[in-house]
């Protein structure tokens, strides 16, 4: 039987295994329609097209952007994770702190 760690593990390792599955197909997909269609179609040649990037450039500085963003979202939170638990620390250092002003009313009755 599995532990409640070990569930998510498993999860993930089984959305991996199908994503994969699915990229893999994807990918034969594009290979196989791209050499038909240089088959078919003529070469196109744009003047402009020398002074862009690649495409593996261009998905390379997108990803690049997009793992700046994801880190900079991890980081932001964690800080408010950090602030939640200081400030439940303080609840629950609070709420098992003696009751000191309670005792002394109790002295003076």
């Amino acid at each position: 039987m599995s532990t409640l760690n070990e569930i998510p593990v498993a999860v993930s390792a089984s959305v991996a295994r199908t994503i994969r599955r699915a990229e893999d197909f994807t990918v034969e997909t594009v290979k196989n329609w791209s050499e038909t269609v240089t088959r078919v179609v003529p070469e196109v040649k744009l003047p402009i097209a020398e002074s862009l990037p690649s495409a593996k450039a261009a998905v390379a500085s997108g990803f690049a952007v997009a793992q700046q963003v994801v880190e900079a979202q991890r980081d932001f939170v964690l800080r408010v994770l950090d602030s939640v638990e200081e400030r439940l620390a303080a609840e629950t250092a609070a709420d098992t702190a003696p009751d000191t002003a309670g005792a002394a009313e109790a002295e003076t009755v």
